[in-house]
């Protein structure tokens, strides 16, 4: 058996012990936190190089994983002639090193990647430079993994409560900041009743197929199986998988908890974890209950439906450019769920569409919240529209790069978002989903107004006295800039019938060869 397929795992979970390893020695953490609230860049040494480590770690796992796309290339001739992939399964079938998987464990170990440098130096100015601060982030990336690469009904569960759990303390890393304390407090009384939730729904499962492996379930479906029980299973684990993509009716928790994490902290929820537990969607229906697909097809339609309008109509009336950026999140997981809605036929055209928009929309959030972090000032005191005022003319590239990030959510060419839009509406489009497709296409254009306001507050409004110096924070600057120039360059690349731009050509025909080996 060859183990070296969940070796990103390994890198990363080990790694996270390793950082604990290096956190500063426990008898002196009170002294040091009592420094940490005098002089917040106290033990900026040590912090950078726990960073450092953090970011060799990311990136050793990130090469591979691309190791192993490229290694999963190697195929079999099927019967009719056809190339199949290949997969390797491992303890007794309950996980899987695939294309699927390995799609988005990059795209989670990105994600984790640019959510390092971001947070350089703001974890020091925010006296957030605590060790376990990216022990956190490397344990929750490996829950996350686990996640992406499960099969069996217990094994997502565990992958699912090691990201939550290593997430619901990332929340609330700003010790000092009563809404972090508050967000962290209220997401995790949520999520566990989220989570127990999705496991009532597994007990159902296995009363009615008498399996947890998602091939068992499917096979049982297909052969009669308590259909019953089997239902009632299914739409418990919905349920509980609403709340983690911050679905309707189960999105409450969404603003409060983004609006009270650190920025790039919220950069790193709104992208690695609803990455992840989208393809935890994926491969619960289309690999356990695809036999079902009408009767989850016809939920996903209405729950997408009301996440886009709520999520749009929220966000028209906030002020606080987080909690805005919360209810986009949420509008975004309704335009995601179009594509859910819209994979179930004979081509699953909707499935690559929510692969490609997910790397996507993973590009444009962590931009957008870089930049949040970038310009928020101490304490985040700077995050409201009107605080922002003159922006456009003291930071003109953090200005020019948000106004890229905004033009991608709301779709507009020639960025990455208006390739990803057009993709799952033509894909429901396709499946007979008109009206879904219709009533996405609406809600993208209701939400230019809160988008291109933040632009106008940039560019067009003058500041209210005299302009407060911003805090350097290189880390959030060179995230943002690089951000920037991928979704453009992911935008352009499928627009250009030349290819002129192979790489983003080829970010798409990544996420077609990974839902091969998803059925």
């Amino acid at each position: 058996m060859n183990y070296l397929a969940l070796l990103p795992f390994f890198i990363v979970a080990l790694g996270g012990l390793l950082v604990l390893l290096m956190v500063r020695n426990p008898a002196r953490a009170g002294v040091a936190e009592r420094q940490l609230v005098a002089a917040p860049a106290e033990g900026g040494a040590n912090h950078l190089v726990i960073a450092g480590t953090t970011l060799a770690i990311l990136a050793a796992a990130i090469g591979t994983a691309v190791w192993q796309w490229m290694n999963a290339g190697s195929v079999t001739p099927g019967p009719s002639g056809a190339t199949i992939a290949l997969r390797q399964e491992f303890f007794h079938h309950m996980l899987a090193a695939d294309w699927f998987s390995s799609f988005f464990t990059v795209l989670v170990l990105v994600a984790g990647l640019v959510t390092v440098i971001t947070l350089q130096p703001y974890a020091s100015q925010e006296r957030m430079n605590h060790g376990e601060l990216y022990a956190l982030l490397l344990f929750a990336v490996s829950g996350m993994v686990v996640l992406v690469s499960g099969v069996d009904l217990i094994v997502l569960f565990l992958g699912l409560e090691i990201m939550s759990l290593a997430v619901y303390a990332l929340v609330g890393m700003r010790r000092f900041d009563l809404l972090a304390n508050e967000g962290a407090l209220k997401y995790v009384l949520l999520g566990a009743f989220s989570s127990a939730i999705f496991l009532f729904g597994v007990a159902f499962c296995y009363g009615a197929t008498g399996t947890t492996r998602l091939a068992g379930i499917a096979t049982s479906a297909l052969g009669g199986a308590e259909h019953m029980y089997l239902l009632v299973g299914l739409m418990l684990l919905l349920a509980g998988l609403a709340f983690k993509v911050a679905s309707f009716p189960f999105h409450m928790w969404a603003p409060d908890v983004y609006q009270g994490a650190a920025a790039p902290i919220t950069g790193f929820m709104a992208t690695a974890v609803k990455a992840a537990s989208f393809a935890l969607f994926l491969r619960i229906l289309f690999g356990g209950f695809v036999s079902l697909g009408l009767t989850w097809t016809g939920v996903l339609w209405w729950f997408a439906v009301a996440t886009m309008f709520l999520g749009n109509f929220a966000a028209l009336r906030q002020t606080n450019i987080k909690r805005m950026l919360a209810y986009s999140s949420i509008a975004h997981t309704g335009y995601l769920l179009v594509g859910m809605a819209a994979a179930f036929g004979p081509h699953h055209g909707g499935i690559a569409a929510i692969l490609y928009y997910l790397a996507a929309y993973a590009l444009t959030n962590l931009g957008a919240f870089a930049c949040v972090a970038y310009l928020a000032g101490p304490g985040e005191a700077r995050v409201t529209l009107d605080s922002w005022a003159g922006i456009g003319r003291r930071h003109p590239a953090i200005a020019v790069a948000m106004g890229v990030f905004m033009l991608s959510l709301i779709g507009f060419p020639p960025t990455a978002g208006f390739f990803g839009k057009y993709l799952l509406f033509s894909a429901a489009m396709r499946a007979g989903q008109t009206p879904l497709a219709f009533i996405g296409i609406f809600n993208s254009i209701l939400s230019i107004w809160y988008y291109l306001r933040v632009v106008v507050v940039m560019t067009m409004r003058t500041p209210d006295g005299a302009p407060v110096a911003t805090q350097s924070r290189w880390g959030a600057g060179l995230a943002a800039g690089y951000a920037a120039l991928a979704v453009v360059w992911a935008g352009i690349g499928p627009l250009t019938l030349l290819a002129i731009f192979p790489g983003a050509q080829s970010l798409l025909n990544w996420a077609h060869t990974a839902i091969t080996t998803l059925f």
